[in-house]
């Protein structure tokens, strides 16, 4: 059934033109969750790269899905490179784009780049919640540094 749920979704995103609908950030984010959630992590990877190269200007919320990808397909190494489109967008991350971030990074055993984005989140003036210290010390627990979680 979810294979259905995520190949319908792809074929009425590419439909709408011929429809004369114009597909926005929002069809394109709700074809990447549902690929996501199917676990079909190229499809959507590949709808957020066609996002990036349409006119269309993706929002935090493209990136907070592409970051969730990259946590739940373990390519962890792409966070960042995410991170700096965002910077060079002019898009200041969320909460949840650092919890994000911070989850595939303690995900691939990077628990130094977690506490990274964990201490830089003062720069664009958010408060770290419930979730963002949970997922830093998961990282460090995944990175054998317990110590770190009892600083």
């Amino acid at each position: 059934r979810r294979v259905a749920v995520w190949a319908h979704a792809l074929a009425l995103l590419a439909e709408m033109p011929s429809r004369r609908l114009r597909p926005d950030t929002v069809s394109h984010n709700t074809c990447i969750d549902v690929c996501s959630a199917a676990g079909q992590f190229e499809a959507a990877q590949s709808t957020f790269s066609n996002l990036l190269q349409s006119s269309l200007q993706p929002g935090v919320i493209s990136y907070n899905s592409a970051i969730s990808i990259c946590e739940r397909s373990q390519k962890w190494s792409e966070v960042f490179g995410l991170l700096s489109k965002m910077r060079l967008a002019s898009l200041t991350p969320s909460v949840v784009t650092i919890n994000a971030a911070a989850g595939a990074c303690g995900l691939g055993h990077s628990w130094e780049s977690a506490l990274r984005l964990l201490d830089g989140m003062p720069q664009f003036s958010l408060v770290p919640d419930l979730v963002t210290f949970n997922t830093a010390i998961s990282a460090c627990e995944k990175g054998l540094q317990w110590q770190w979680t009892l600083s």
